[in-house]
């Protein structure tokens, strides 16, 4: 990953010249879903001596769990927004009473008043941090954004003299992004980091490790999907139990020992601390409890139905997996009430099942050279092989892996040969 944290440094610290001034507000998005390192790239950036030496202050909010679980939407909220702002003024060192404030709400206020004092209060105090870091040049780190909206309400440079700059990481892509904004699409490990970085945190990096050994960490980190936290994971419960190396251990199981492993690589009775929790929370962008549990059971179908011996994740058309959704959403009274669990968050059709998982990273999209409306001609499949062993973990726990539909033999055909 150094020559990506390198590009960035690079562009965040490009010298400022008469015919390429330095732009007040400069934005990079760092997107990947969890576990590709993206919190640790952004910590190995703003640690480096360019930086450090560039800003007067470097500041870091962390947004992953600022979302109402019961909302239809994952916008920040008033009382969320104060404190991120909190959490600014306590890394300058300042107070943080000014933000401390609450809506004076009366008797009679209407929805559309209340939301009206919401976003004025919401502007108010962006303009007050505004005025409070200028003069500084200012690098801030968002973490783990949800909603790309949100960005804005952190663009305090827009009110600024002094030159700011934002990093953003998020697992969600952005559809419309904002002018002006940078991307850097983080992707999974390459073969020799993997293996490299596998061996590191198994301790075998003296003696050389034998061919032999290399052939078994290869596939250790296939078996990963090369996630890099995943290979780490992998990494330490082999440091524990190096007889994976001599034993013959079914490395065929090894995935699940990862998926119930937690980062300090010991095996958890619980999901709380676990790789499995990472891509569990991949869903958490859809808020509704009862529609991320209707996504889940369409991914993991998605993940049974299609799979190949030769490869577990196999191009498939977009519209054999809409026909797989609509008969298991459609197959009995009980899976009948999922559809309204979707309409109440807004999905309205099988397209928008297909949007969704593509926005949250769980599936790649190869768009028909006709239009991106005729999904028809699109291909799908699922992200990394890891999040296949999800969707089939996911599968086997609701007792779906018997699934069969009748269209079964069409959604086969459909397959990308």
């Amino acid at each position: 990953r150094n020559d990506t944290v390198w590009k960035i440094i690079q562009f965040f610290c490009r010298f400022e010249t008469h015919e390429r001034p330095w732009p007040h507000n400069t934005v990079i998005v760092i997107r990947g879903m969890g576990g590709l390192g993206k919190t640790t790239i952004a910590a190995l950036v703003s640690n480096t001596p360019q930086i450090l030496h560039s800003f007067d202050r470097i500041c870091y909010v962390n947004l992953g769990e600022c979302f109402g679980k019961k909302m239809n939407k994952n916008n920040l909220t008033h009382t969320m927004y104060l404190r991120c702002l909190r959490v600014i003024c306590s890394q300058l060192g300042i107070s943080t009473v000014r933000f401390n404030n609450e809506i004076v709400l009366r008797p009679g206020d209407t929805k559309l008043s209340i939301a009206a004092k919401n976003l004025q209060s919401i502007e108010k105090s962006k303009i007050e941090m505004s005025r409070i870091l200028n003069g500084l040049k200012v690098f801030l780190i968002l973490d783990d954004v949800w909603s790309h909206e949100d960005v804005g309400l952190f663009l305090f440079g827009d009110d600024m003299s002094s030159s700011f700059s934002l990093l953003v990481t998020t697992r969600t892509l952005d559809l419309f992004p904002t002018p002006g904004t940078y991307w850097v699409d983080l992707p999974m490990f390459s073969k020799d980091d993997g293996v490299s970085l596998f061996f590191f945190e198994a301790g075998r990096g003296d003696p050389l490790p034998s061919d032999a050994e290399f052939v078994i960490a290869d596939r250790i980190c296939k078996l990963c999907g090369h996630l890099p936290l995943a290979i780490r994971t992998a990494g330490k419960i082999v440091r524990m139990k190096p007889d994976v190396f001599c034993s013959g251990m079914a490395l065929s199981n090894f995935a699940d020992t990862i998926l119930t492993a937690t980062h300090q690589g010991s095996e958890s009775k619980s999901n709380d601390d676990t790789i499995f929790k990472i891509l569990n929370r991949s869903f958490s962008f859809v808020t509704d409890s009862k529609a991320a549990h209707v996504l889940k059971i369409c991914f993991s179908s998605f993940s049974v139905v299609f799979h190949q011996n030769e490869t577990l994740r196999p191009w498939v058309s977009q519209n054999a997996a809409e026909m797989l959704w609509a008969a298991i959403l459609n197959s009995n009274d009980t899976t009948k009430k999922y559809n309204e669990s979707l309409r109440l968050y807004r999905v309205k059709s099988m397209e928008d099942i297909v949007e969704i998982m593509h926005v949250i990273g769980l599936i790649d999209i190869t768009r028909s050279n006709l239009s991106q409306r005729d999904c028809k001609r699109n291909l799908i499949r699922i992200h990394h092989d890891l999040m296949w062993e999800y969707g089939k973990w996911f599968a086997a726990e609701y007792g779906m892996n018997e699934i069969r539909v009748p269209q079964e033999s069409q959604l086969k055909d459909s397959l990308k040969k």
